[in-house]
């Protein structure tokens, strides 16, 4: 082991090792060498790899006389593993990391490196590399965004949300996991897996939805209607058995005002909305849950309404 570190250092004064040797061997010296010497000495100043070479002898090479051969290897075995696990964690903190944020009223559709398409709603962010170098795509998501993933069987796609991971190798799919709200992931095109905290997996095909609750911690499974189901980034707003306080946290996001509900009874705060809504305007979606339900609306201010039920 001795005599091939000594047979790699040549090979680096002499210009003849290979990117990944120079690789190691410049971050040895980062990692293990004292007193200033960098790398680029060493290959220039023949004097000064003689005295480095000589000195890595001195310092190295009597432990080895004075131990066991299996001794010295392993200590030779661990500085190389120092210098390549440098190596490859300097490699890994040179991806830079994006991060796309869609503030509360609008929407931004972009582009991964892969040529994944992403739509993302309002009041959502999506974190991820700005390209894809290891052997899967994963991406961080708070809140909701809609996917086209371009197909690539040797590298997954991965979405890490706040309760799930959801993995495609190519497809179309939603993923909608804010706080205060049911997550929800639904597949237009192709097959995903998801997997919730509690280690629960669904396999989605087309037209089908996982729902995770919150409250019993369970993930289920459903088939869906994906003409209905992601409406939102055509511009409209849709509503299935969606409970008075979920209808609010997604018009307050979509249009970023601030309505206050005001039940007057526990059954007022039990209630539910479905319908599909024109999602241009605050007062237009206002308007027509006014029209269905009976559902009255004052507005404050420019940016804040209150929503009550006449008994």
């Amino acid at each position: 082991m001795y005599k091939k570190f000594k047979a790699l250092l040549l090979k680096y004064h002499q210009g003849t090792a290979s990117s990944t040797e120079e690789a190691v061997v410049n971050q040895f010296f980062n990692a293990m060498q004292k007193g200033g010497v960098t790398a680029e000495e060493v290959k220039s100043n023949r004097q000064l790899y003689v005295r480095l070479h000589r000195k890595i002898h001195a310092k190295i090479a009597p432990s080895f006389f004075r131990s066991s051969f299996m001794k010295y290897g392993s200590i030779a075995a661990s500085l190389l593993a120092i210098a390549v696990l440098y190596f490859f964690m300097s490699m890994n903190t040179e991806v830079k990391q994006i991060v796309q944020q869609a503030k509360k009223g609008e929407q931004l559709m972009f582009y991964l490196s892969d040529s994944t398409l992403v739509y993302l709603n309002s009041n959502s962010t999506l974190q991820y590399p700005a390209q894809f170098t290891s052997s899967s795509r994963e991406v961080i998501l708070k809140g909701e965004a809609y996917f086209n993933v371009r197909s690539d069987a040797q590298k997954p796609f991965i979405v890490h949300s706040s309760n799930l991971s959801t993995t495609v190798l190519g497809t179309i799919f939603n993923i909608r996991d804010f706080d205060l709200e049911t997550t929800v992931v639904s597949v237009h095109e192709g097959r995903v897996r998801v997997k919730s905290m509690t280690n629960e997996e669904v396999i989605l095909a087309q037209n089908e939805q996982a729902k995770w609750d919150k409250t019993t911690q369970k993930l289920s499974k459903e088939g869906v209607d994906l003409h209905d189901a992601n409406q939102w980034i055509t511009g409209r707003i849709q509503f299935d058995t969606t409970s008075i306080a979920e209808v609010i946290q997604v018009l307050n996001r979509r249009f970023n005002k601030t309505i206050v509900w005001e039940p007057t009874s526990q059954a007022h705060s039990n209630y539910t909305i479905s319908g599909d809504f024109k999602g241009t305007d605050i007062e237009e979606v206002l308007q027509g849950i006014h029209f269905l339900y009976n559902l009255q609306y004052t507005k404050v201010s420019e940016t804040q309404y209150k929503l009550y039920l006449d008994d």
